[in-house]
């Protein structure tokens, strides 16, 4: 039976920070970006247009293709200050967990709820953390610091073992 147990998991601004790219889904800046670009194409086909109601519609196009580019670069950066909102209002800057890792599920602070691996979607590997992130793009982070390298790597087989529907990302 593999069971972990993590002490004393502090995250802090410095944590959230790092997982910052990651805190918004690939296929939303996709979608964000295809969104721009479509309406890049349909302001230049309404620019070539020889109605003049066509070009005052469809000259909405560009500042739209604008907004949208900007956006892709501004979602993970307003995902973080809502995180960092949150950590500052509930904890005062920063939080201190135990995280235990069972066969069942992950139970935090040894309360009653437990998280169910199938909900978790995507375990993203950076330099100083392991994030887990669930179908809702809830984030349960895990700092490395606090762990030994054998026991790194054994709670890494594990989470990728048992999370079966989890994308493994390294940065």
């Amino acid at each position: 039976m593999n069971y972990f147990e993590i002490k004393d998991n502090t995250i802090d601004e410095s944590v959230i920070h790092e997982i910052r790219p990651f805190l918004i889904e690939k296929w939303r800046k996709y979608m964000t970006i295809f969104i721009g670009i479509f309406m890049l194409f349909f302001a230049l086909y309404g620019n070539t247009s020889s109605y003049d109601s066509v070009r005052v519609i469809t000259a909405f196009g560009f500042p739209l293709f604008i907004f949208s580019i900007i956006q892709v670069i501004r979602m993970p950066i307003i995902a973080e200050k809502r995180m960092l909102q949150t950590l500052e209002a509930i904890h005062t800057g920063s939080y201190c967990c135990d995280i235990s890792l069972t066969e069942n599920g992950i139970k935090i602070n040894n309360s009653s709820a437990e998280i169910n691996y199938n909900y978790i979607s995507r375990i993203v590997i950076t330099e100083r953390t392991i994030a887990l992130f669930t179908k809702s793009n809830a984030c349960l982070i895990i700092r490395k610091d606090g762990l030994e390298f054998k026991t790194y790597n054994q709670i890494v087989d594990f989470l990728h073992s048992i999370c079966k529907n989890a994308k493994l990302i390294y940065k």
